[in-house]
């Protein structure tokens, strides 16, 4: 409508000038072209503001579903690996699949034996040191530490992530696994924590190491 009186208003100046009316045609067809042009941009801009608007809802949805879900797989696996696969855009591999994998198993000999007699800060502080010899191992040769249950560490090799030859690479850890322990043990004789075990009758501190491929 405004377009329209904006042309009756022009042609009526246009013809008290005395101008030759073809210029006003050209004149009121720009115009006219130019209020096409302006209402078409409006429509897109209309269409995007839409569209981005569904866009904003559905990452949000989306964000809301990883949220779920990354907190739900953090009760069965570190959070360090969630939050990595989270940054790295691998979240969708947290929702399943069946896969090959290696798990490595580990626990202390005669723990219960051991323990039954120490105060809970000496067991802590001996335990603390052992399994952080251990997860060092562990993550050298790319496995993924599942679960700490008392004196034992369950490990996954080739899950989350992929890890080609994870057998192979869960037994180089096992014995590797054995070479640390007798280093461990080692380092407990200098420090004076070696009487841990010795009380009980163990001259070193032993363990043992299952892998299974399935």
């Amino acid at each position: 409508l405004r377009i329209v009186l904006a042309i009756g208003v022009l042609g009526f100046c246009w013809n008290e000038t005395g101008l030759p009316t073809v210029e006003l045609i050209v004149v009121g067809v720009g115009m006219a072209y130019l209020a096409g042009s302006r209402l078409h941009r409006q429509r897109i801009e209309h269409l995007l503001t839409g569209q981005t608007r569904q866009l904003r809802k559905d990452k949000e949805k989306v964000e809301e579903l990883n949220q779920v879900l990354a907190e739900s797989f953090s009760k069965f696996v570190p959070q360090d690996l969630v939050d990595e696969l989270v940054a790295e855009g691998q979240l969708i591999r947290l929702r399943g699949e069946e896969r090959e994998v290696t798990i490595l198993f580990s626990d202390i000999r005669g723990y219960s034996t051991i323990i039954e007699t120490l105060p809970p800060k000496r067991v802590l502080k001996v335990l603390n040191l052992y399994f952080n010899s251990m997860e060092k191992v562990i993550d050298r040769h790319g496995g993924t530490i599942l679960e700490y249950v008392g004196d034992a560490i369950l490990a996954v090799f080739g899950a989350p992530g992929d890890l080609p030859g994870h057998a192979e690479a869960a037994t180089m850890c096992a014995v590797e696994m054995r070479e640390a322990l007798a280093e461990f043990n080692a380092e407990m004789e200098k420090i004076g924590l070696s009487d841990t075990w010795r009380a009980q009758g163990y001259d070193q501190l032993g363990a043992r190491i299952g892998v299974h491929k399935g």
